[in-house]
């Protein structure tokens, strides 16, 4: 999708993430998409020689749902890859649960299925292992690239 070799990231700013139970407009929004996922908080710095299992005792997890949205209208699938990027790599909104508090897995996190319905109609389903084979390999993908590119990824 986008003729991408890697994943997409973008800035997100704080008004763009919401708690369980909030109240949305989709007015708000000009074409979203809804996407579940897997929050990752973390909860010391994250370094890029961290192993899956480290990065997993240095971060909280939640559930989400983003709502990937764009500037730009009927931009799903046919927008360049270089203006999702300019467009922040079309960070909308996410909704997130509180952390699961749950003693979980790398393996656990590989295997979390999810069926999206509405009204009863499944419009959806995945495994968490589409996700780069596990969640985890994203979040670590993600630690390195910033980490490259002379940022710092710090509490």
């Amino acid at each position: 999708m986008f003729n991408s070799d890697s994943p997409f990231y973008g800035a997100e700013t704080a008004s763009a993430w919401l708690e369980n139970d909030a109240s949305l407009q989709l007015s708000d929004l000009m074409d979203p998409l809804l996407e579940v996922e897997m929050v990752f908080t973390a909860k010391e710095n994250l370094l890029p020689s961290d192993s899956l299992a480290e990065l997993l005792d240095k971060v909280s997890v939640s559930a989400g749902v983003e709502l990937p949205d764009s500037r730009f209208k009927d931009w799903f699938a046919s927008l360049p890859k270089y203006l999702v990027v300019a467009d922040g790599a079309v960070g909308g909104r996410v909704v997130y649960t509180k952390a699961t508090g749950r003693e979980v897995s790398v393996d656990d996190l590989a295997n979390v299925a999810c069926t999206l319905t509405l009204n009863g109609k499944e419009l959806g389903s995945g495994k968490s292992s589409e996700v780069l084979g596990n969640p985890l390999n994203s979040l670590q993908w993600l630690v390195k690239k910033i980490l490259l590119s002379n940022s710092v990824c710090r509490v």
